[in-house]
């Protein structure tokens, strides 16, 4: 059985779940490069996560980091996704667990 991915687009841009789940693509319906493009792949993440919220299908706070990169013809922006102070990326833009952040250690020793 094939995983149908979810998309998000506004009739102009499209951000797209990706096989990695930490990973999406950003760009143009119409395939131009991208050009001026500020904070659009964040705030497509942002509606994504809130549908996924609204269905149910993630319950608790959502905090994270984003890395992007862009292709090398400008037509594609690959965002990645990690927990805010658990995860970075490598030098081949794979993500890596990094110690826990002090809150999360805090946190820890405090509800043991």
């Amino acid at each position: 059985m094939t995983k149908e991915f979810k998309t998000i687009s506004d009739g102009v841009f499209t951000l797209q779940e990706t096989r990695n789940k930490n990973q999406f693509f950003f760009y143009r319906n119409d395939g131009d490069v991208l050009k001026n493009v500020d904070k659009e792949p964040m705030y497509f993440y942002q509606i994504y996560i809130t549908k996924r919220v609204l269905a149910g299908e993630i319950t608790g706070t959502v905090m994270n980091n984003f890395y992007t990169d862009i292709s090398d013809d400008g037509k594609y922006i690959r965002l990645t996704v990690s927990d805010l102070g658990e995860k970075t990326l490598d030098n081949n833009n794979s993500i890596v667990s990094k110690k826990p952040s002090f809150w999360k250690n805090f946190l820890n020793k405090i509800f043991r």
